[in-house]
């Protein structure tokens, strides 16, 4: 679910209300504009999210780029594609 920031603890508190587990809630920044990387720099584009997210001075990583993960395919090799990122956006908390 998708709200304005301003009413995160309203919905929350009303999906608890209601009943609803919730498996996580948090503030998230999403991209309103996609931009979309040739598959040759897929791979890089995701070593330097893990490079970014293992960093101890960070606590969330936001981007917008966008890619074709078959077109990617192998040039993503051992740069983890999480569950996050199967939507093939690149906004995600981490």
């Amino acid at each position: 679910m998708i709200s304005a920031p301003e009413s995160h603890a309203t919905v929350i508190e009303a999906i608890h209300k209601a009943g609803i587990p919730t498996v996580s809630a948090e503030i998230a920044m999403l991209p309103k504009n996609l931009m979309t990387v040739d598959s040759k720099h897929v791979a890089g584009m995701l070593r330097m999210l893990d490079v970014l997210e293992d960093h101890d001075d960070v606590q969330s990583v936001f981007s917008n780029f966008d890619y074709d993960e078959d077109a990617a395919g192998s040039k993503a090799g051992s740069a983890a594609i999480r569950g996050s990122r199967t939507s093939s956006t690149g906004s995600f908390p981490l």
